[in-house]
């Protein structure tokens, strides 16, 4: 289908020596096409990932029942995804296709150095994930206060790690459903994505930074107005991008 972002991007002017290549140079999108509908496009595809994340929860103890029962309903996050995805710029396409063909820990750490887009739409598409992760966090908090606000916000976090994770092995398997080895390993990604919230939420107090995840589990922000409480929330936003 016809791209409507299309329209957005410059039309090069025509080249009378074009004729004489066997391609033209690929049409350059427009600055407000990848400031404005890229992120939109990735926070979209975040909003479709809370649902999922959900329903991956309850995966894990019915063995991916629930994501199968969903699909059977018409329930196709995967499928939701890659058709925004469809709607990227050619130049973020590209960025991303560089970053699935890097192979290896540090070389991928490298591209995302290289290529900060990258980390920006992870940031974006990961939004909705942590407010819902906050609100399970304070949910956990209700429950237990003696999880403090740091250990909610690791709850919520691991939930919505291990339920995503669940999920996304669900649909790649060819049954449709978990086996056993699969939900355990889903539900100790989760514990493990959990441990490093936690582990964050400590070196972010250390240093005076804000911490998302506490803030969403309900930790007051403080008396900061203005300026200082913007940069308090990018100092928030920032550790969590790391």
């Amino acid at each position: 289908m016809p791209n409507p972002f299309d329209q957005f991007d410059a039309v090069p002017q025509a080249n009378p020596f074009d004729k004489f290549d066997e391609a033209t140079a690929p049409l350059q999108s427009s600055g407000l096409r990848r400031a404005v509908a890229d992120p939109a496009i990735s926070l979209a595809r975040g909003i479709v990932g809370v649902p999922e994340a959900l329903v991956g929860l309850a995966d894990i103890p019915t063995m991916g029942g629930a994501g199968k029962a969903a699909e059977a309903l018409g329930f196709r996050p995967r499928e939701a995804k890659e058709f925004l995805g469809e709607f990227y710029s050619p130049e973020y396409k590209q960025t991303q296709k560089e970053l699935q063909e890097t192979q290896g820990f540090f070389p991928t750490i490298q591209k995302a150095i290289e290529k900060p887009s990258i980390i920006a739409h992870g940031l974006i598409e990961s939004l909705p994930s942590i407010g819902a992760g906050g609100a399970i966090a304070r949910g956990a908090l209700a429950a237990a206060p003696r999880l403090g606000f740091a250990g909610a916000g690791a709850v919520g976090e691991g939930a919505i790690s291990a339920g995503a994770t669940a999920e996304e092995v669900r649909q790649q398997s060819a049954t449709g459903y978990l086996t056993p080895g699969q939900a355990a390993t889903a539900a100790v990604s989760g514990a493990v994505t959990g441990g490093v919230t936690m582990a964050g939420a400590k070196i972010a107090q250390r240093f005076g930074l804000l911490d998302i995840e506490q803030v969403l589990a309900g930790k007051a922000i403080g008396q900061a107005t203005g300026k200082r409480a913007v940069r308090r929330v990018a100092e928030g936003f920032a550790t969590e991008g790391a």
